[in-house]
């Protein structure tokens, strides 16, 4: 946050949902999930002003991208489960993305809402993420009066 530290709308005036937006690693740019196209993609604005607007992934995408530290590449899970990574060159207030491919099949924890992984802070060549369980031999705990045993301790 800057100046008077109050919110400010990106895009004040949009008729689609925006959201998950992630800051490069300079503040300039901001990588933000939206349904604009009727599913759910990933795009990149100007960050603070949302200037300009181009569009990263082709398929449907699991929110949230991340950066790598130096904001040449941005990394995120395609909706079929593949780690996508993206380029990112800036030139005079304006990115080119270049080549966008697949990395790998992503054993990340894939949640009804996001992949939950990031991304090694220095090349991004390691990821960091939870590792979806074999869930089919795990049993099932309930606990009751939990409260109650809570209050003991």
């Amino acid at each position: 946050m800057f100046g008077d530290r109050k919110a400010f709308p990106l895009f004040p005036n949009s008729t689609f949902d925006h959201f998950d937006g992630r800051v490069s690693p300079d503040g300039k740019w901001i990588a933000y999930m939206s349904r604009e196209s009727g599913v759910i993609q990933l795009y990149v604005t100007s960050f603070p002003n949302g200037v300009g607007k181009w569009q990263i992934s082709s398929e449907t995408t699991q929110p949230d991208a991340v950066w790598r530290a130096d904001g040449k590449e941005l990394y995120f899970v395609s909706q079929g489960g593949n780690m996508i990574v993206a380029s990112i060159q800036e030139s005079a207030g304006s990115i080119t993305v270049g080549e966008i491919r697949p990395l790998f099949h992503s054993l990340f924890l894939n949640t009804r809402v996001r992949a939950m992984f990031d991304v090694d802070s220095k090349e991004g060549r390691r990821f960091l993420g939870t590792v979806s369980p074999d869930t089919s031999t795990l049993p099932l705990n309930v606990i009751t009066n939990w409260t109650e045993e809570l209050k003991k301790k």
